[in-house]
C-alpha cells in the first residue's frame, strides 16, 4: 500500500500539501551480550544538501545533531584511487532487514553488513559529480553508508545501484569522498580532526591487539564515558576483564614506574660509588708525606768527622 502511494506521488497522481519535515538520527545500543533494537531518537537539523532528484545530483546531506564526542571517520584521498582497488561497503541492506523475524532474530538488526569488491570504473554523474562504479554488493538500505579502503578510510558514499534491473547485479555507484569534502568545506566543517571518543576507541583496539588488556580497558572505559552509544564497547570491556582474570595481561603500566625507579636508584648508587672511590684515592695520595734527609755529623775515633745520612 505504501509503495503504491509512493509511486502515485512520484508520477504526479497524488498531491500532498502542507508537508512538515523533521529529521531524527536513531542510535541503537548494546546491553550485555545481546543487541537490542531499542532506539534513541536524536533530533537533527538539515544544514545543506545539493540533492534535487534521483539522477540529476548527488544525494548527500549534512545533518547537525546536538551533542559532543560522536564517533568520527577519516575521509580518504579519492583523487588517487586506481581501478581495481579493494573497497568495502558498509550498511543495512533492505533485503537482509526484510528477513528479520523469519531467518534472523530481531536482536541482530543493529549488526551492519559489509560487502567486498573493487573499484570497477570512474564515472561522472549528469551534474558533473565524481562517482565510482563498484561490484561490492549494495541495495536498498545501503544508501548513505560509507565505502572504505583497506586502511579504513572513507573513499565514497553508497548512492544507487542497477541491481533492480535485469543483469544489473554488481553495478553499483559511490559518490566520491572528494564531493563529501567539498560539501563539508562549503559549510566550514573540519575534516582533519577525530573526536575524543574515537581516539580512545582506536587506542583501545590497538592495545587489545597487543594483549595489553589493562591499558586497553582504561581506553575502552574512557571511550564509553565519552560516548555510551558505541555498540561494541561493553563487549570489549568484558573481554579485557576476562583476559586479565586469566593472567593473560601484557600491559606495561605499573611495571613501567618500577623499572624506571630501579634505573634511577641504580644510577644513584653507581654515582655514589664513583664519588667514594675518588675521595679515597685523593685522601691516600695527600697523606703520604716524604721526610727530608737528616744530616748527622759526629766525630770519629780517628779524630775526623763522619757524616751519616738518615733516611
Amino acid at each position: 500500500m505504501a509503495d503504491d502511494l509512493y509511486q502515485d506521488y512520484r508520477s504526479g497522481k497524488l498531491k500532498i500539501y502542507n508537508v512538515k519535515k523533521s529529521n531524527f538520527i536513531q542510535l541503537g545500543y548494546a546491553s550485555g551480550s545481546q543487541k537490542k533494537v531499542e532506539q534513541i531518537g536524536k533530533p537533527a537539523r538539515l544544514i545543506d544538501s545539493p540533492y534535487k532528484g534521483e539522477f540529476d545530483s548527488n544525494d548527500l546531506a549534512i545533518l547537525k545533531i546536538e551533542g559532543s564526542n560522536f564517533p568520527t571517520v577519516q575521509l580518504g584521498d579519492a583523487q588517487n584511487i586506481q581501478i581495481g582497488k579493494e573497497v568495502y561497503a558498509i550498511g543495512y541492506p533492505g533485503i537482509v532487514q526484510e528477513l528479520m523475524g523469519l531467518l534472523t532474530d530481531e536482536g541482530s538488526q543493529l549488526e551492519p553488513s559489509m560487502t567486498k569488491g573493487v573499484i570497477s570504473a570512474k564515472k561522472k554523474l549528469t551534474d558533473g559529480t565524481e562517482a565510482f562504479q563498484t561490484d561490492a554488493a549494495i541495495t536498498h538500505g545501503n544508501s548513505g553508508g560509507p565505502a572504505v579502503d583497506t586502511g579504513g578510510k572513507v573513499i565514497g558514499v553508497t548512492t544507487w545501484s542497477l541491481g533492480d534491473n535485469p543483469g544489473g547485479e554488481g553495478f553499483n555507484f559511490l559518490v566520491s569522498s572528494e564531493e563529501v569534502k567539498r560539501l563539508l568545506s562549503r559549510n566550514n566543517v573540519k575534516t582533519d580532526q577525530l573526536s575524543l571518543s574515537t581516539v580512545a576507541w582506536a587506542k583501545g583496539l590497538d592495545l587489545f591487539g597487543q594483549k595489553k588488556y589493562s591499558d586497553a580497558l582504561k581506553e575502552f572505559e574512557k571511550a564509553k564515558n565519552l560516548y555510551p552509544d558505541n555498540l561494541d564497547l561493553q563487549g570489549y570491556i568484558t573481554k579485557c576483564q576476562e583476559a586479565i582474570a586469566r593472567g593473560e595481561d601484557k600491559s606495561s603500566s605499573g611495571w613501567g614506574w618500577i623499572i624506571l625507579l630501579a634505573f634511577v636508584v641504580g644510577g644513584l648508587i653507581l654515582v655514589g660509588i664513583v664519588v667514594l672511590v675518588i675521595v679515597l684515592v685523593a685522601k691516600k695520595g695527600g697523606g703520604e708525606k716524604k721526610e727530608a734527609p737528616v744530616r748527622n755529623t759526629s766525630r770519629s775515633d780517628a779524630g775526623g768527622e763522619k757524616t751519616v745520612d738518615k733516611k
